[in-house]
């Protein structure tokens, strides 16, 4: 009987095993895909869990609910009625045109030209119902202005632009009331002025809350008259102190980053429709493809890391700040489109804190100077009577800089950039808008400019000269009239017809029929 052929079922089996290699290659990958996308989900849920346990919101409706007025009156509601009552742009072009734009306002301490007088005192003249609204407003508590954060990535902030007119028609009230020496509403109107800026103090928005910084800063450098002209009553001072050192612009920071990081978190749940490209297939299915890839899961939680760290920085201020996170990555598709530059917004507002707690240790000072009849000689001589102890400039980690300068006094801190300029409130050119080019500082006694001289960058030509001077506002010319008018029909061709000429040699004041 012959021998049996040998098997080839073995080797058979050895061929076939060859497709289960990749399969499992895939399998792990499919697993370790899983792995990611779970994880990844993990880490946003646990983020937006330790968010909402400490009391923050993390959705549209969250945030609407999260800006609530107090029970009672609601000032939003006056607000909008002096809104409704100023008479502001036309009548402010007509009465002071440019003024605030390209003139620069006299400083505290300064005398103020008797035409820019005339015309604020007719500005306000014109506003004086706008005005008393604004006071209704400022001493009703609650304040909640009808922002809908349901309605999309950008809610409409329509009510920011007539707070800041606001502001600026209570800085000439103030002005006319020194000018007329009615010390007693002079003061009133510097803390109706901080009461339109803590309006927003709730609003969880970072525009609103820089805003506010800037109606603070206005109200500051109104007191600063008010100081200046000496006539406030040591209860005055105290009063204006105590509304100061509630003026902290820390706690409506911290909620305008909250409600910016709310915001954005709100883009993750419908990424095409907030970046509108619905409409659009090819972006449609890009975002589609980064969302099932998991990188909009790393991107989310990216993203609500960096605005915690601002958020942080907001709550518990350390300067020197931390350097910025770098940019995220490309395929970070909202973090790369929406995280603002959001350090420049807390150096801000330790610039905003650093003037708010030099202006309370001005106040105190002139208070100190109306008692003993002389200027302390170091803030030292504050403590305790008037002060517990001497603040700290927290640019330079030392107590606040004080100097007497002749018969004038200069309280400062060294700025951000932490070089002691003695209180130079400019940079070389005059320029008062600079964040490290100066020091922060309030003049007590005497005008800022005597006492620092300012380097001019170059003198302007005689053609610059006659329109620099904006009909004689702020230069003596014996044609200033006509150059105005000239000016005023060279605006006319560019499109400002509602600009009228003012009479030659005439009396404002006796042109109020005309508007």
């Amino acid at each position: 009987m012959p021998e049996a052929a040998p098997s080839n079922t073995p080797s058979k089996k050895r061929r076939g095993l060859w497709w289960k290699i990749p399969l499992g290659g895939v399998l792990l990958l499919v697993l370790a895909f899983a792995i990611f996308r779970t994880t990844a989900y993990l880490r946003v849920t646990s983020r937006i869990n330790a968010i909402r346990d400490a009391g923050y919101p993390v959705t549209p409706k969250e945030l609407n609910a999260w800006y609530m007025v107090a029970s009672g009156p609601n000032a939003a509601d006056v607000y909008q009625k002096a809104f409704e009552a100023h008479l502001g742009d036309e009548l402010f072009e007509k009465t002071l045109p440019l003024l605030g734009d390209r003139v620069n306002m006299p400083g505290p301490g300064e005398p103020m030209p008797e035409d820019v007088a005339d015309r604020i005192a007719h500005y306000v003249r014109q506003n004086t119902t706008a005005i008393s609204l604004l006071e209704e407003a400022a001493a009703i508590e609650g304040c909640r202005f009808p922002v809908d954060f349901e309605s999309g990535l950008f809610p409409l902030l329509p009510h920011l632009g007539p707070l800041r007119h606001s502001g600026r028609l209570m800085t000439f009230q103030i002005i006319t009331d020194l000018e007329k020496q009615k010390y007693d509403s002079a003061v009133d109107h510097c803390l109706t002025t901080l009461s339109i800026a803590k309006s927003l103090d709730q609003e969880p928005v970072l525009i609103s809350t820089l805003v506010g910084v800037s109606l603070r800063a206005q109200a500051y450098k109104q007191i600063h008259r008010v100081l200046q002209s000496g006539g406030a009553t040591s209860e005055q001072l105290q009063t204006l102190f105590d509304a100061v050192s509630q003026a902290s612009c820390r706690n409506p920071m911290s909620r305008g980053m909250a409600g910016e990081r709310c915001m954005g978190m709100s883009i993750f749940l419908d990424p095409a429709e907030t970046l509108d490209v619905k409409q659009k297939k090819g972006a449609r299915a890009v975002v589609g493809l980064w969302w099932f890839s998991g990188l909009m899961s790393l991107d989310r939680v990216y993203f609500i890391d960096i605005m915690s760290h601002y958020s942080s920085q907001a709550d518990i201020p350390v300067w020197p700040l931390p350097p910025d996170p770098n940019d995220p990555p490309r395929f970070y598709l909202i973090s790369h489109l929406m995280l603002p530059a959001l350090g420049k917004v807390n150096r801000a507002t330790f610039r905003a804190e650093m003037q708010r707690v030099t202006m309370m240790t001005a106040i105190t000072v002139e208070r100190y100077r109306q008692a003993e009849g002389t200027w302390p000689a170091s803030l030292q001589n504050l403590v305790p009577q008037y002060i517990d102890a001497v603040p700290i400039d927290i640019f330079a980690d030392k107590p606040l800089g004080y100097s007497l300068k002749g018969d004038a006094a200069v309280i400062y801190s060294v700025g951000q950039d932490g070089t002691d300029q003695d209180g130079r409130p400019y940079d070389e050119y005059g320029n008062t808008n600079s964040d490290t080019a100066m020091d922060i500082s309030v003049v007590l006694g005497a005008p800022a400019k005597e006492l620092f001289l300012i380097q001019e960058e170059e003198s302007p030509s005689p053609e610059e000269e006659q329109w620099l001077g904006y009909g004689g506002l702020y230069f003596e010319d014996p044609d200033a009239d006509e150059h105005y008018n000239t000016y005023i029909e060279k605006l006319a061709t560019d499109g400002f017809p509602e600009l009228v000429p003012r009479p030659i040699n005439g009396n404002w004041s006796e042109q109020d029929e005309a508007y």
